[in-house]
C-alpha cells in the first residue's frame, strides 16, 4: 500500500551536540532498568528509585553522560530486495544501497517493500541516526569494575545501557516530529515506550536487517566521525554506548521475523 511520502525540513545530515541528559530521562524503559539490568524485584521499586536518583546527581556533578546524536533524510527508492539511497529526490546521486533479505513464507515481506520502487518514478525517504552518550560513561563503569565496586558498577552498567536506548527513542520522536506525522503530537511517553508510533526504527542485526556490515554506510552517510564514533573489526559501533538506526515512515511496517 502506497502512502503519502514526508516532507523533510533538510536534506542530508545534522549533528546534534546541546542535548540535556534530563532531556532523555524520560524516554528511559525504568521497568527494564529495574528488574532485567538491575535485578530488583518488583516490591524493590522506591529502592531502585532511590539508586536511580543518586546515578542522576553523580552525573549532574561529574557530567559522565555526554550525550551527541546524528541524524539525516536522504531519498530512496526500492528495487527487489535493495533499497537505493540518494542525497536528494531532484539530483539522485546514488550514494549507497542496503539489501535486506526477504521472508521464505507467510507475506514474504522485505524491508524495501516499505518504499517506493523505482518503477513508480518517485523517490520515498528514509531516516537514518546515530547517537551516543559518549565514552566518558563506558570508561567510568569499568573503572568501577576495575576497583572492585561491583555493585556500582552494576548499577551504572545498566543505566548505561537503557539511557542509550532511551536517547535513540528521542531521536526517533524528534524525526516524527519533523516529519510531522499526524498522531504524534497526541502521544504520551507510556505510547511511546510502547512503541504506538508511525513507522518502526530498525538496528542492523534485527531480522530483517541482519547485515552488520552496513554499519559501514550508516556511520559514512551520518559523519560519525564528528561524534567521536567508529566502527570495531566486526562492525560495531565504538564507544560501545552507542546506536544506529534505519527509520521506516511507512504506518504498515513493524518488526517482523524472517
Amino acid at each position: 500500500m502506497q502512502v503519502p511520502i514526508p516532507s523533510p525540513p533538510f536534506w542530508g545530515t545534522k549533528i546534534l551536540t546541546t542535548i540535556l541528559t534530563s532531556d532523555i530521562l524520560p524516554y528511559m524503559h525504568l521497568e527494564s532498568l529495574y528488574h532485567f539490568h538491575w535485578g530488583f524485584a518488583r516490591h524493590d521499586k522506591a529502592l531502585a528509585e532511590t539508586v536511580l536518583q543518586q546515578l542522576i546527581k553523580e552525573d549532574q556533578e561529574n557530567s559522565i553522560i555526554q550525550p551527541q546524536a546524528s541524524y539525516g533524510y536522504f531519498a530512496c527508492q526500492s528495487h527487489l530486495n535493495d533499497l537505493l539511497i540518494y542525497n536528494t529526490p531532484i539530483a539522485q546521486q546514488k550514494l549507497c544501497h542496503f539489501s535486506f533479505p526477504r521472508q521464505k513464507t507467510g507475506q514474504q515481506l522485505c524491508l524495501a517493500d516499505f518504499f517506493r520502487a523505482t518503477e513508480d518514478q518517485e523517490c520515498d525517504i528514509i531516516a537514518l541516526q546515530l547517537a551516543t552518550i559518549g565514552t566518558k560513561a563506558g570508561n567510568f563503569a569499568r573503572i568501577l569494575f576495575e576497583n572492585n565496586e561491583y555493585q556500582k558498577y552494576l548499577f551504572w552498567r545498566g543505566f548505561n545501557v537503557v539511557i542509550t536506548d532511551a536517547f535513540a527513542e528521542l531521536i526517533h520522536r524528534k524525526i516524527r516530529l519533523e516529519l510531522e506525522f499526524t498522531t504524534e503530537k497526541t502521544l504520551t511517553i507510556s505510547d511511546i515506550l510502547k512503541h504506538k508510533y508511525q513507522g518502526c526504527r530498525f538496528s542492523l542485526g534485527f531480522p530483517a536487517c541482519p547485515n552488520l556490515e552496513d554499519q559501514k554506510k550508516i556511520v559514512e552517510l551520518l559523519d560519525a566521525q564528528k561524534l567521536g564514533i567508529k566502527l570495531s573489526e566486526t562492525f560495531q559501533l565504538i564507544p560501545e554506548e552507542s546506536t544506529s538506526a534505519l527509520i521506516v515512515h511507512h504506518p504498515n511496517c513493524k518488526h517482523f521475523i524472517i
